[in-house]
């Protein structure tokens, strides 16, 4: 379900249907990070390893593609993505309000990171999509200590995922951190896989998606509400 590997060396599926993941920024907010609760150590990531990123994955995705980043790498993203044939939407803001963790790339404000997202012609007819999203630092999930115990809120990250998937479809995170993204695709009724190159993040991932898979009725409930 979560491999310990970097995305690069991943025992990948072939084809999956979405990709939504909150990889490295850039170099200019991890070297500027001053959340000392709270310690960003992963490579940043160069405009080269960008395009090899979206090189390597645009020919496995069926549907979307959606990656969180900080302002300085939205171009990069957009036209990586696009180099790669995929068709690239404006960024949109994902607003978590009472953000602490301050970058350097946040300019005035911390509240906002970027969701910059492309699709495949297959996701032509997807349907209009939010413009932002917009959630508190501390949002409550089904499980009060899984809420916020990755980069993101648990909250925002099933929004997107029942955004850019489908029930039973096959979501990936290849920087998948403490499982956030996946945790929120399986409360979803999704598919999962990713990968983690941290060890011990890696080891939380695992234990973290083992308690949910124990309590499929939060699945259920969550699928229920969805197609309601």
């Amino acid at each position: 379900m979560i491999h310990l590997g970097t995305w690069q060396d991943a025992a990948w599926p072939e084809q999956v249907d979405c990709i939504i993941t909150d990889p490295p920024y850039s170099e200019r907010t991890h070297k500027g990070q001053t959340d000392k609760r709270r310690d960003i150590d992963y490579t940043s990531l160069s405009s080269a390893d960008v395009q090899a990123w979206a090189k390597a994955w645009a020919p496995r995705v069926r549907y979307w593609i959606a990656v969180m980043c900080d302002h300085s790498l939205i171009p990069t993203w957009s036209a990586a993505f696009s180099a790669a044939g995929l068709y690239t939407f404006a960024p949109v803001p994902c607003v978590i309000t009472g953000m602490t963790c301050r970058l350097t790339g946040d300019g005035p404000s911390s509240w906002a990171v970027y969701l910059v997202v492309a699709r495949t012609k297959a996701a032509s007819k997807w349907g209009t999509l939010p413009g932002a999203y917009v959630v508190g630092q501390s949002g409550v999930g089904n499980n009060g200590k899984d809420a916020r115990i990755g980069g993101k809120p648990l909250p925002l990250m099933q929004q997107i995922v029942r955004d850019y998937s489908r029930p039973g479809m096959l979501v990936a995170d290849p920087c998948a951190g403490y499982a956030t993204t996946l945790v929120a695709a399986l409360q979803s009724g999704r598919r999962v896989w990713g990968a983690e190159c941290d060890p011990a993040a890696h080891a939380a991932a695992v234990a973290r998606l083992e308690r949910v898979t124990a309590q499929p009725q939060l699945i259920t409930e969550t699928i229920q509400t969805e197609i309601l």
